[in-house]
């Protein structure tokens, strides 16, 4: 009966058992996502529904590179060239196998190797001119520091024909930029003169070669008596010829032959 009593606009009157805080919020159930079920205690009311991020698709893939050749030109000295050359000192590959590998490299581009100088003889012949044609760039290119630090280590090794031994000394200098390797000059293995002048002699003609002499502040050296002796002691003798007193730095790690030894093997 109250319902049929009451009047048509007139809205209906809240129902005491149900509480304030669940009556059904409007702008919260329009964005709300379809078929969710969240309880108004779960969030607030100002918080809206964020619809996840879709991560668009790569469009640009990457694709494969068809690699069809390039055609090139064998000199008649291709066993001269220093990019050749270089490749060569750095894999340790001897005359005999460069020969076989250029050869081979010919014939798969479809070259005659007989209208090359790639024998034996030449290539090795080639080696040496062109080892000295790229240590010359190298000298030619590299800036002295302003202030240098000579190392210098000896160690008895075999010589390159393999017919005896000889004192090799490796000569560095370190300063800013790093470090550089002047030479490995060889001294006579048995010699009535004393060690330290014929140090001093070695050593200095690859500072003044490489003109850097006069930038040279200190010595790094092994605790030897060679070098650290009295009046004719290496770095004595480096100081003589260099007229003036340097810097000593005695180190008793002979990280010279280390080096040496990785170069002879």
């Amino acid at each position: 009966m109250e319902e049929l009593n009451q009047e048509p606009g007139s809205s209906q009157a809240p129902d005491p058992e149900q509480s304030p805080s669940q009556a059904p919020d409007p702008e919260r159930t329009l964005n709300r996502a379809p078929g969710s079920e969240q309880s108004p205690s779960q969030a607030p009311d100002t918080e809206l529904y964020q619809y996840p991020e879709v991560t668009p698709k790569r469009t640009n893939a990457a694709k494969r590179i068809v690699k069809t050749g390039s055609p090139g030109y064998f000199s008649h000295d291709i066993a001269k060239h220093p990019e050749v050359v270089e490749a060569f000192q750095r894999t340790d590959t001897r005359p005999a196998a460069r020969c076989i590998i250029l050869r081979a490299v010919m014939r798969a581009a479809n070259a005659d190797p007989s209208k090359c100088s790639i024998s034996y003889s030449s290539c090795q012949r080639k080696q040496f001119k062109a080892v000295i044609s790229i240590s010359q760039k190298i000298k030619e290119n590299w800036e002295v520091p302003p202030r240098v630090v000579m190392h210098w280590d000896g160690k008895l090794m075999q010589t390159l024909k393999q017919d005896g031994h000889a004192e090799r000394l490796p000569v560095l200098v370190s300063g800013e930029g790093g470090v550089k390797l002047l030479g490995v000059p060889s001294l006579p293995h048995k010699f009535s003169d004393f060690a330290g002048p014929q140090i001093a002699k070695a050593t200095t003609d690859l500072l003044r070669d490489w003109n850097c002499l006069e930038n040279l502040v200190g010595m790094s050296f092994d605790t030897t008596n060679s070098n650290t002796g009295g009046i004719t002691a290496g770095c004595v003798s480096v100081q003589l010829k260099a007229e003036r007193y340097l810097l000593w730095l005695a180190c008793r790690h002979h990280l010279g032959e280390v080096v040496l030894t990785h170069v002879w093997k």
